[in-house]
């Protein structure tokens, strides 16, 4: 339901926007979500576990010179613009 660059952008959006800091799985779970609440529509209750911390990802996901690494770099550049501009959540498609 979601690629590893949205599971990025929503850890990195959890972590700056409400404070909750979580691991890919995590990330991929709440996108998840955000999907199927919009297909849904207004009125429906969707919930979703997030399931593991961002505190094993100190060193990988939110680690600059490692996400450079496996090309990610570009990702996070992208979505700290999008999460400056839109808290709203439009990127997720």
């Amino acid at each position: 339901m979601g690629s590893d660059e949205e599971a990025i952008e929503m850890a990195y959006h959890l972590k700056e926007v409400d404070g909750v800091l979580v691991g890919p799985s995590a990330a991929l779970n709440v996108v998840g979500a955000v999907k199927l609440a919009r297909k849904l529509g207004p009125g429906k209750t969707v919930v979703t576990v997030l399931c593991d911390s961002g505190d094993r990802y100190k060193s990988k996901l939110f680690n600059e010179q490692w996400m450079q690494e496996k090309g990610f770099l570009s990702t996070l550049e992208r979505s700290t613009e999008v999460r400056r501009r839109d808290k709203t959540l439009k990127w997720i498609s």
